[in-house]
Parts: C-alpha cells; structure tokens; sequence
C-alpha cells in the first residue's frame, strides 16, 4: 500500500485506520461537483476529473472509465461544450450550406445569409429521421416476407399445376414432354400480348368444356395443342414469380444493409448533438437511401404484381 503523506510504497499486514476527516472531504466534493469527479475512479478511491456522462445509467467518467464503459454499449454525452476554433465561442448554429457547426461570431463574418439553425434542433431533427427510418425499415422487413411467403406459394401451386398437365400431355402425345421453355423466352420478351393470349386460350377451353358438355365431337387434336399453351402460360407464371422472390430477397438484404449503417450511425452519434451534426454528411445521404429503397418495396410489395399471378 502507499503511504497516504508520501505516496511511498510500503509494507503492512495491519490495516490502516480509516481517515474520516479526509474522507469526509471528499464526500463533500463529490456532492458539491458531481459533475466533475469521475464516479467510476472514485469507487477505486482515486480522484479523477470526469469529461463524460452515461446516458443510460447517468455516471460521470473521465477520458479512460468513458473508453470502458462505451464497450458496455452504453451512450456518453461530453460534458464539455465544444467550441470554435477561430473565436474559442461555444458552438451553437448549424451551417446547412456550408456543412459545419459555427458560433455566433462565425455566423457574423463568413456565414451571414446561410441558412443555420440551432445545432440542438437539427440534431434533434437528423437523429429523428434516422430513428424512424430504422423503425421502418424493420416494419417492412416483416411485411416483406409475408409477401414472400404468399409468392413461394403460388409458384408452388403453378409448378404442381404445371407438372399434373405436362403428364396428360405425355400421355396424350407418347411421352412427348413440354416445350414450355423455349416458349417461354419467346412470349416474355412480348409481355404486351401475354393478357391477350391467355384470354384466347381460356376462351378456347370454355368453348371445348361447352361442345364436351352438349355432347359434340371434341377436336383432339386441338385440346393437345391448347394444352401445351396453357402449359407455356404456367411456365411464365412460375419463371416470373421465382425472379419476384429474387427480387424481394434482394431488397431484404438491402434493407438489412442501410438498417445496420443506421445503426453504427446513431450509436457513434449517440454522446451529443454536435456529434450527430458532424456526421450530417453520412446521415442525409443514409436517408436518401432508404427513402428510395422504402419505396422501391412498396412497388414491389404487391404479390399479385405478376401480369397474370392473379389469374
């Protein structure tokens, strides 16, 4: 242990009495300036001066308790203002045109007629944003896979479909099977007539059910052709509904991108509001992005999106 005069180290078994006069001193200092004396090095009986406090727990650390506890995950706040390096004045407007925090005194000779406002409100305003994007983002995330949850089953749906006709056709045509691809690249790359071709061919079939009904003669022939276009129809149905899962998917893995740059964002913010106007470069083009993306969701949402999944 060190001697409490000297500072020397010394050797002792006996314990030392407990100074009250010293300790009551620094009780007092500790509850006359709270914000100063650092709580963490005080419970290790040290006295250090403290430059940040936690939000979440409200302690008063000093330059290496913050670095420690800013592991834990918690949020700091300086307790410092910070100030201008030309005029040594607290820094308090936000310079939209220019991009930087200025003081009074800035704004009076090389800012007047920009466009600021208090660095508080637009601190307020960014990491308000930012949340809520955050927040919308894990909202559609969930809307995203029921919508892709309905999609997986329609295709599956279309492919039983699909594979229950391609046996009559090969029963009907001696193990022939369908053609369906080869087709499909064909009538995809004229998706204007997709509608119209299988208005024509469900009014074909109509008229088959109608002759077999009435009891007339049934052209074979023509009942193996219609099903190898319904065949076809059901190949686009299923190759468009697989490239919307994939679409989707992809826009998921988008949001989780833009959702953890939010995140880091409003975490390496989180200390003051001089932080969060700093980092104004990063946080409005982040929202940009997810505004756009958002978007792009919305359109895509839809599972009946499909020309014919609804049909």
């Amino acid at each position: 242990m060190r001697c409490p005069v000297c500072r020397h180290p010394i050797q002792t078994s006996e314990a030392l009495p407990v100074n009250f006069t010293v300790q009551n001193m620094i009780s007092d200092l500790l509850q006359s300036s709270e914000d100063i004396i650092c709580r963490a090095c005080y419970d290790e009986r040290k006295l250090e001066r403290a430059t940040a406090q936690c939000r979440d727990c409200r302690q008063t650390l000093c330059d290496v308790c913050s670095t420690e506890h800013s592991d834990k995950k918690h949020r700091l706040e300086s307790l410092f203002e910070k100030k201008c390096d030309k005029h040594q004045r607290k820094l308090e407007l936000y310079c939209f045109q220019c991009l930087v925090n200025i003081c009074v005194m800035c704004f009076s000779d090389d800012h007047e007629g920009h466009k600021c406002h208090a660095i508080s409100k637009v601190a307020e305003e960014l990491s308000g944003n930012l949340q809520q994007d955050v927040e919308k983002l894990s909202s559609c995330k969930s809307r995203l896979d029921e919508v892709m949850d309905v999609l997986m089953s329609q295709k599956q749906k279309y492919e039983r479909y699909f594979w229950s006709m391609e046996q009559r056709v090969k029963a009907e045509n001696h193990g022939q099977r369908f053609r369906a691809s080869m087709e499909t690249l064909k009538l995809r790359k004229r998706r204007k007539v997709v509608d119209g071709f299988i208005k024509t061919k469900l009014k074909a079939v109509n008229a088959i059910i109608q002759r077999n009904d009435s009891g007339k003669h049934i052209d074979h022939g023509q009942v193996r052709r219609l099903l190898q276009d319904v065949g076809v129809v059901l190949y686009v149905l299923i190759v468009d509904l697989g490239d919307h899962v994939a679409s989707l998917d992809k826009y998921a893995s988008d949001m989780a991108r833009l959702k953890k740059r939010a995140g880091v964002i409003l975490d390496s913010c989180s200390s003051s509001a001089y932080d969060v106007t700093e980092n104004t470069n990063s946080i409005v083009p982040l929202h940009g992005q997810i505004v756009a993306s958002l978007e792009n969701i919305s359109n895509e949402e839809d599972p009946h999106r499909v020309s014919m999944g609804n049909r």
